[in-house]
């Protein structure tokens, strides 16, 4: 847990009661404008992804959440390839702007680094229009690979 003036935030393994939420998260407008796939999914294309997740040795889920207020503030979600991953974030729509996003992603760095301590990198890629989570990255340490036409590609040696 991580404590802050305002919050207490804890970080925990996604759990079958948040999969309604997430797929809330997911939907949402301003979520899909950021994301690689950009399309509304049926709740049913995102059950079966989120109940295949459970046996995805290789994708790690995490919730955030603010114990103070009992709610949940977002998800990080790791996608392992040997001693690397590929990270996202998604904050609950409804709390954006907030400054949860930073203290959310640097306490799930944390708890991800210390269950896998083999992960030599973790990678992210950000559209270039999402500004806010280009900075929320570079906040915790995250420095700048490359760019193309639409994307930034950023890592963090762990």
């Amino acid at each position: 847990m991580v404590q802050t003036d305002s919050m207490v935030l804890k970080i925990r393994y996604v759990q079958n009661k948040d999969c309604k939420d997430i797929y809330d998260w997911r939907n949402d407008i301003n979520t899909r404008k950021m994301s690689n796939n950009t399309e509304l999914i049926s709740f049913e294309e995102h059950q079966k992804w989120f109940n295949s997740s459970f046996k995805n040795i290789k994708r790690i889920i995490l919730i955030c959440e603010d114990t103070i207020r009992n709610k949940k503030i977002g998800i990080v979600h790791f996608e392992l390839n040997k001693d690397k991953a590929l990270i996202s974030i998604n904050i609950n729509p409804k709390l954006r702007g907030k400054g949860y996003a930073k203290e959310c992603l640097s306490a799930s760095l944390k708890f991800f680094i210390k269950d896998f301590q083999n992960c030599r990198s973790i990678d992210a890629q950000i559209k270039k229009v999402n500004v806010a989570s280009k900075k929320t990255f570079q906040s915790v340490g995250f420095k700048l690979l490359k760019q193309d036409k639409e994307l930034f590609y950023y890592q963090l040696i762990c």
